[in-house]
């Protein structure tokens, strides 16, 4: 191991029954006196708890030292901290159970295996706390199982990983400063604290370390999930307008998958594609894509990844699909970098999405369409986006080769809005529909083909700080897909469920049609299409497992108007 990298514990548990314990090094670890002589098996740590009291099961206790703090105190702590073991359990206790932690009260940091089986891994400053759960559940089913546990500051914000035999789960949080905690390390120790009772590890722990100043374990890949996804959304069988779903895999391709794109090619089929990766933001992620034929979808491919300005590798962001009509190309735009200031990125395919052009990048400042589709307006492609607080609209009439004057709507700090979708009114107005931190849809309109914007305005529709997508429907009208649900008082953004369907003549008042999702959960990033033949296709996340496909029937729809912002009680 480097020493300027990573400091060393600690408890590597490569003991035997020959050579039972090395000798005690004070400055490191010692034994609780209370507690009964620990056992080693097989070269690993036994802790025989299932049917001890608070005050008689065993643990092992590690004395404070500088390395095992994981503080944040200027050039005197860490600005990342890892916590790594393997571990069998003895039973299914159905109670918390501890497997590293390092608190006091509760500022520190802690790795636990929860009631339901779940790995947890808490870090707090001793006011604020980043949490994180795993994916996957752990057994008594005779398994070792992996834990490591990563948080990193060296980014602004502290970002924690936690991956449970390779599965990842991922948070990030602003918190302060992260003190220097004076208590011992424990494993497998006992925690209560008001309303949370804790119990200690019954089990075998092998492999356990402390090392610090790693954040490249952040882009270490996972792997996916290897569990069926089971179907949600069975109410809407029999509904008015309601088709078919599925899932566009069900065999996972990447451990994580967000912000869906549809478009239709010449022939008549479904192209899709999405971003998918270890998590969002993470160096692996990449453009996926597959084709619906009308009756299944084929497997994932990869067909693009992001770059930094350098060209080396960089995560990806919302794809978004383009089909021009009369055998002109089929776009993708996307997005490479850092999520809050990527590069537009644009490929080309002469032959429906079958293959691509080399990567374009485009023109400083400019990211092609961010999230919703484009639309076509007297021959020029308007391709949604945002620059800041303001709505923006790129523009070009010779399929992306080079761009016009963008159009945008008026500054505006206190109605923010990013990610519109376009619909094309009747009477040649268009209209925007973006997401707000407001809790409310964001509205603005264009007189003349998308060059110049009215004010964004509120609507009546709420909105939880997640994308939304609409489409303007062969026959007039205008139907948007979004999360039914506000912003809690205090929160960044609200609940990505229920899913819903909604449809209007006019683009202000609108109709109930129908509750996509509405188990727990996150149903988000809708895109929606009408094909050739007017069936409407709709994709979006399916809790970041799977991207979910619906098809509907819009000439089916049974409407109930939505008054006041509240969605009709008995709306399937």
């Amino acid at each position: 191991m480097r020493e300027e990298s990573v400091c060393c514990l600690l408890v590597a548990m490569l003991f035997s029954l020959q050579n039972p314990l090395p000798p005690v090094k004070e400055a490191w670890w010692t034994f609780e006196e209370n507690l009964p002589a620990l056992q080693m098996m097989d070269g690993c740590l036994i802790l025989n708890n299932r049917d001890k009291d608070d005050f008689s099961g065993a643990a092992l206790v590690i004395d404070d030292s500088p390395e095992l703090t994981g503080h944040t105190d200027g050039a005197a702590g860490h600005t990342s901290l890892v916590i790594e073991a393997d571990f069998m359990l003895e039973s299914d206790s159905g109670q918390q159970m501890q497997l590293v932690r390092k608190t006091d009260g509760d500022a520190g940091y802690m790795v636990y295996l929860n009631a339901e089986g779940a790995v947890c891994f808490r870090v707090s400053d001793g006011t604020n706390a980043l949490f994180v759960t795993s994916k996957n559940r752990v057994e008594a089913d005779g398994e070792w199982h992996h834990v490591e546990a990563v948080w990193d500051s060296s980014a602004g914000v502290y970002n924690t990983q936690l991956a449970v035999d390779r599965v990842v789960a991922w948070a990030g949080v602003s918190l302060g400063p992260l003190v220097d905690t004076v208590g011992p390390l424990t494993v497998g120790g006992y925690y209560r604290a008001e309303g949370n009772i804790g119990q200690r590890f019954s089990g075998r722990m092998d492999n356990v370390a402390v090392s610090a100043n790693r954040p490249e374990l952040l882009d270490v890949s996972g792997v996916p999930l290897d569990e069926p996804a089971v179907m949600t959304g069975t109410h809407l069988t029999g509904q008015p307008g309601f088709l078919s779903m599925r899932f566009v895999y069900q065999d996972p391709v990447t451990p994580e998958c967000h912000s869906g794109t549809l478009a239709q090619r010449p022939d008549g089929a479904i192209v899709g594609a999405w971003f998918g990766g270890t998590r969002e933001g993470h160096i692996d992620t990449g453009v996926w894509s597959s084709v619906f034929d009308g009756s299944g979808w084929s497997a994932p491919e990869e067909i693009a990844h992001g770059t930094w300005e350098d060209g080396t590798q960089s995560p990806t962001f919302n794809p978004v699909l383009f089909q021009y009509p009369s055998g002109g190309p089929m776009l993708l735009f996307y997005g490479g970098g850092a999520l809050g200031n990527w590069l537009g990125t644009m490929r080309t395919s002469q032959d429906g999405g079958l293959s691509w052009s080399n990567p374009v990048a485009l023109p400083a400042g400019n990211k092609g369409a961010e999230r919703c589709p484009p639309v076509l307006v007297d021959g020029d492609l308007l391709c949604p986006g945002n620059s800041g607080s303001r709505l923006s609209f790129q523009r070009t009439d010779d399929f992306g080769q080079s761009w016009l004057t963008p159009g945008y709507s008026p500054f505006n700090v206190e109605v923010d809005a990013i990610q519109p979708a376009i619909l094309a009114h009747t009477d040649g107005r268009l209209q925007a529909l973006a997401r707000s931190h407001t809790g409310s849809i964001v509205t603005s309109w264009s007189n003349d083909g998308g060059v110049t914007w009215s004010d964004k305005e509120v609507t009546d529709l709420p909105n939880n700080y997640s994308s939304i997508c609409a489409v303007t429907l062969a026959d007039g009208r205008h139907l948007l897909v979004y999360n039914h649900a506000g912003i809690p008082e205090g929160s960044w953004g609200g609940p990505r469920t229920p899913l819903n369907v909604a449809v209007s003549d006019d683009g202000v008042d609108w109709s109930a049609v129908l509750v996509l999702e509405d188990e727990p959960g996150e149903y988000s990033y809708p895109t929606v299409i009408q094909a050739e033949d007017g069936t409407v296709h709709v994709i979006y996340t399916w809790n970041r497992l799977r991207m979910k496909h619906v098809e509907l029937n819009p000439s089916a729809f049974h409407l109930q108007p939505i008054v006041g912002g509240q969605w009709p009680e008995t709306t399937p």
